[in-house]
């Protein structure tokens, strides 16, 4: 059963004239006239009387009217709360995003949500990649990563950006000569061993175990934080691959950046657990498809 047939029946039902039913509803009395008769063949019988002086209920229309007004009106009432609690929104939205992806445009998708929503509170928590998984399970609500995200139960949403690929070295490295690596150079050097707990196709993505080619990739163990894996790699020690996000925030003197050709660049997005969607979660994704 069409809405649009029961909006028009009770408006009838109300008025008892197709013109008034018409203009109180924005259409021809042709479109009236067509909809009564849609939900006459629907209920099988005539719903109203018609002459040229006067429009009348039947008995089948009286009740009809009488079965379908209270669900016709929990309806609007449910769609009136619908988009109160969209003008009202309140609670807490939590907002985790990796290092990289700080700032714009994840800032803008916020200060775009307080403004909509001034009911509801945003917090930005910044998450490792060896908390990804954690905070998926529930520490926070929608989640600002990289691809390519496999864990099970969630949702991938609007995308944020991309960024070039880059290799982290020494100032004065051999390959800073060419200007631009390939995957195959990296069977060369020495790469960090990462930490557990990275998600493994994210692993895989930005730290392969093999070139193109099928030579391993070695890997050292660093101890220490990532200012001081940028402390080996301007003494040569190492070489890291990053993308172009992480160089906003991150530079260090003796540190060059250059550009890995035949790695596709890295695409930022949006992840929630399905399981937990909610109207903040699509108001806020809903705002980054607008902002970006």
């Amino acid at each position: 059963m069409e809405l649009g047939e029961i909006e028009a029946f009770l408006t009838l039902a109300e008025e008892l004239h197709f013109g008034r039913t018409a203009t109180r509803l924005h259409v021809s009395q042709s479109r009236v006239s067509q909809l009564i008769r849609s939900l006459e063949r629907r209920a099988g019988g005539p719903l109203f009387e018609r002459t040229s002086r006067r429009v009348a209920l039947t008995a089948l229309g009286e009740q009809l009217r009488e079965n379908a007004a209270p669900a016709y009106e929990g309806l609007h009432d449910a769609l009136a709360r619908a988009r109160e609690t969209s003008r009202t929104m309140s609670g807490e939205l939590r907002v985790g995003y990796l290092p990289s992806l700080g700032g714009a445009p994840l800032t803008d998708i916020a200060d775009a949500f307080r403004r909509a929503h001034p009911g509801c509170a945003v917090t930005l928590r910044q998450i490792t990649m060896t908390e990804l998984t954690r905070a998926w399970s529930g520490e926070v609500d929608i989640q600002a990563t990289l691809l390519p995200v496999d864990e099970p139960g969630l949702t991938v949403g609007p995308a944020l950006g991309t960024y070039e690929r880059l290799l982290a070295v020494a100032d004065d490295h051999p390959l800073t000569a060419a200007g631009r690596v390939r995957l195959e150079d990296l069977a060369d050097y020495h790469l960090p061993a990462m930490p557990p707990g990275i998600p493994s196709a994210l692993h895989d993505s930005y730290w392969p175990t093999r070139t193109p080619s099928g030579r391993p990739i070695t890997r050292i163990t660093v101890n220490g934080t990532y200012r001081e894996a940028l402390h080996l790699i301007a003494r040569g020690r190492i070489v890291l691959p990053t993308d172009s996000g992480t160089t906003r925030f991150r530079r260090y003197p003796g540190v060059t950046w250059l550009p890995i050709v035949d790695m596709p660049a890295a695409r930022a997005v949006l992840t929630w657990r399905t399981a937990a969607e909610n109207a903040r979660i699509h108001a806020f994704a809903g705002l980054a498809t607008r902002v970006i």
